[in-house]
C-alpha cells in the first residue's frame, strides 16, 4: 500500500507541472521526482537481493521450469527503474539535447501508473484478458488492412482523375496508394465520407470521362510524374486542375459497400 501511495504521488507530481513554470517550482518537482525514483530503485534492489532469481518468476510455475513462467509485473518494474536510471545518467553526463532526455525520463515515470493495475484485482483480470485476446485482435487488424488495400486500389482505378471539390481535395483523394489509404482510414471513422462520395460522383461542366483522359504533363496529378522537359512550371505549382467526370452510381456503390464491410463490420468485431 505504501508503494501504491507513492505511485499515486508520483502521478500527481507529474500532473501539476505546466509550461512556463518558475525555476523554483520546477526544482521542487524535480527533487520530489528524484526522491521517489530513489525509493523505487531501493525497492527493486531489495527485491532482487531478497528473492534472487525467483524475483523474475511466479509461483504458478510450481516445480516446473520457472523460465516458462516469468513474472511480467516484476520485470516491468525493473525495466522502469533501469530506464529512468539510464535517462538520468544521460542527462547528467552527456552533452545532448536535454529536452529529448527529459522526455525519455518523463515517459518512464508515466509508465509507473501501470503498476497500479497490479493492486486492483479486477483491472488485472481485465488486462490479462486483453493480453489473451491480442492474437485474435491482430488477425482482425490484418484482415482490416487487407480490405483497406483492396478498396484503395479500386479507388485509384476508378476515381484517380475525378475533379476535386470541397471534400475530395489535395489531402483526401485517390491519386496514389498512400493518400488513398489515409482517405479510407479517415472515412472508416465516419469523418465526412459522404462528402467525399458526393464529390467523387460529381460531373462538372466540360469534364472528361475517366476512360477518355490521357497523360497531360501540365495537369495536376500527372505533372508529378512528368519528366522535366515536358513540365514548363515548377513542382506543379501552376498545374491545371483535374477535370475528370465522376460517376454517382459507382461512387455511391463504392462507399456503401466500404462502409458496410469495413466501418460497420470489421471495426466493430
Amino acid at each position: 500500500n505504501f508503494i501504491m501511495a507513492l505511485i499515486v504521488l508520483n502521478t500527481l507530481v507529474l500532473c501539476v507541472g505546466y509550461y512556463g513554470q518558475p525555476y523554483e517550482y520546477a526544482l521542487v518537482l524535480d527533487i520530489i521526482n528524484y526522491a521517489l525514483f530513489g525509493i523505487f530503485a531501493v525497492e527493486a534492489i531489495i527485491k532482487l537481493l531478497g528473492f534472487g532469481g525467483q524475483y523474475f518468476s511466479t509461483s504458478r510455475g510450481g516445480g516446473r521450469d520457472c523460465a516458462r513462467y516469468l513474472d511480467a509485473w516484476n520485470v516491468f518494474d525493473l525495466c522502469i527503474v533501469i530506464g529512468t536510471s539510464v535517462g538520468i545518467l544521460l542527462s547528467s553526463l552527456l552533452p545532448v539535447d536535454i529536452q529529448a532526455i527529459a522526455g525519455i525520463i518523463r515517459t518512464f515515470r508515466l509508465l509507473r501508473i501501470v503498476r497500479l493495475l497490479r493492486g486492483v484485482r479486477g483491472l488485472k483480470v481485465l488486462l490479462n484478458t486483453i493480453a489473451v485476446a491480442m492474437p485474435a485482435v491482430v488477425n482482425i487488424f490484418v484482415l482490416l488492412l487487407l480490405f483497406l488495400m483492396i478498396f484503395a486500389i479500386m479507388g485509384i482505378q476508378l476515381f484517380a482523375t475525378v475533379a476535386h471539390g470541397d471534400a475530395l481535395n489535395d489531402y483526401a483523394n485517390f491519386q496514389d496508394f498512400f493518400v488513398a489509404m489515409l482517405t479510407l482510414l479517415r472515412g472508416s471513422t465516419g469523418e465526412n465520407w459522404n462528402g467525399i462520395m458526393h464529390d467523387m460522383g460529381r460531373q462538372t461542366d466540360g469534364c472528361v470521362a475517366t476512360g477518355a483522359m490521357t497523360f497531360n504533363a501540365t495537369m495536376c496529378g500527372y505533372c508529378l510524374y512528368a519528366p522535366e522537359s515536358e513540365w514548363p512550371g515548377q513542382a506543379c505549382v501552376e498545374c491545371e486542375p483535374l477535370n475528370g467526370c465522376g460517376s454517382p452510381i459507382t461512387a455511391k456503390l463504392y462507399w456503401y459497400v466500404f462502409t458496410l464491410v469495413v466501418t460497420y463490420t470489421l471495426r466493430n468485431v
